[in-house]
């Protein structure tokens, strides 16, 4: 069951444009170098997205941490 929270948990779009936008970034660094504004941008944006994920992974954490802690709460009464 938890692993089915787990999967139905996850940004499936945000993956995803994590994802394409990886591979965006590995092209632009190829073609053009680090040096390049659409490689810098795009760069740019990949770490704002990744730091979205993680920041969505620990509230989903958190919520479950406290979750857990009620449910200790109760069945200690």
């Amino acid at each position: 069951m938890k692993a089915i929270d787990h999967v139905q948990s996850e940004n499936m779009n945000l993956l995803l444009e994590i994802y394409n936008l990886k591979t965006t970034v590995n092209e632009l660094y190829s073609q053009k170098g680090p040096v390049n504004r659409d490689y810098i941008n795009c760069s740019i944006k990949l770490d704002l997205l990744i730091k979205k994920y993680i920041d969505e992974k620990i509230t989903i954490l958190n919520d479950d941490l406290n979750e857990m802690r009620n449910q200790n709460k109760f069945s200690a009464s």
